[in-house]
């Protein structure tokens, strides 16, 4: 007579593969774009159109080398590729027996968010809706657009859910750029610091050369500037970014009621930018304190800097004048 333990051992056999066989019959009875997701080439994607069940929406258009919302502000680099390598990569897990796609369809109408990919000619190149995670937080609900069959999918090298790649409010998915130049490119420099103008600056190009002077005098007043001191001044504006873009409450109270420490505008042969610039308190810290600033554009988004980022700009007049190019 068998032992008891192999006896329990066949009877799990048996279960298990009694399931694999319901599982096997279930997808072959399936449409075959019904646990399909990826899209293998993702290079012909041109807009992907994101919907939250509360009906917000969040549309993204690539545009040359990057993406941009559809308010036209550019796209965070590394929300895109984080979405790009899960809509490549996403794959079917599992399909879920009979008695648990009630609660996933539940799981799907609550938080699902709908997911459309579009290449050329805004030819539909993929749909579905992507849910939370299992209870084991190893895997995500999701369902094709039109299919009533929710199914459980992963992405290699990946444990946990992957709503979050596709799914976040319009302003997370803000380029956080503050400046984004070449330092070839720069053609003006103007900073002016409202409590202490005496030290505020514009810095123009001349051809070859730059040429620095206080806000306000004329041209008689100006002097060229050594080529080195101005090459480790504006390579400073070559990639700064933001620690946060944050929405007008975080602003609102905390400094609207203060002047700007300080206003800059930048123009190059591409774009221009202009930010009003205040100061936080110092934050300390266990490590010691931390300078951080509001960076304010004209469309009103706001970004939070760190000190150690963007010091090396705010530099004085003086400055400049210690570095005159005599021979100019």
């Amino acid at each position: 007579m068998p032992s008891r333990p192999f006896l329990f051992i066949s009877l799990a056999l048996l279960l298990g593969l009694g399931a694999y066989f319901v599982l096997k019959e279930d997808t072959q009875s399936l449409p075959d774009s019904t646990y399909k997701f990826r899209v293998e080439n993702i290079d012909m994607i041109q807009q992907i159109r994101l919907t939250h069940p509360s009906g917000a929406q969040v549309k993204l258009k690539r545009h040359e080398d990057h993406w941009l919302l559809d308010s036209g502000r550019r796209v965070r680099e590394n929300a895109m590729e984080n979405l790009m390598r899960a809509i490549k990569n996403v794959e079917l897990k599992f399909i879920p027996v009979q008695a648990a796609r009630p609660g996933m369809l539940s799981d799907l109408r609550r938080q699902g968010v709908m997911v459309e990919i579009f290449g050329a000619d805004e030819e539909e190149l993929m749909a579905y809706q992507v849910g939370g995670a299992t209870p084991d937080e190893r895997g995500t609900y999701m369902m094709r657009k039109g299919s009533d069959t929710p199914v459980v999918t992963t992405m290699p090298g990946w444990e946990g859910s992957l709503r979050i790649r596709y799914w976040m409010p319009e302003m997370d998915w803000f380029d956080r750029s503050i400046f984004r130049t070449r330092q070839e490119d720069i053609d003006r420099v103007q900073l002016l610091y409202h409590d202490r103008p005496a030290a505020s600056f514009v810095l123009l190009r001349e051809e070859d050369r730059f040429i620095a002077a206080k806000l306000g005098a004329n041209r008689d007043e100006s002097f060229r500037v050594q080529r080195a001191a101005i090459e480790r001044y504006l390579i400073g504006f070559q990639s700064v970014g933001a620690e946060a873009a944050l929405s007008q409450g975080d602003f609102q109270g905390a400094m609207s009621d203060y002047p700007p420490y300080a206003t800059i505008e930048l123009e190059t042969r591409i774009e221009k930018y202009a930010y009003s610039i205040y100061r936080l308190p110092l934050e300390a810290t266990a490590r010691g304190s931390i300078q951080r600033y509001y960076f304010i554009n004209a469309e009103g988004d706001i970004y939070l800097v760190q000190d150690a980022l963007v010091k090396e700009i705010f530099l004085s007049y003086d400055f400049f004048s210690d570095h005159r190019d005599e021979a100019g």
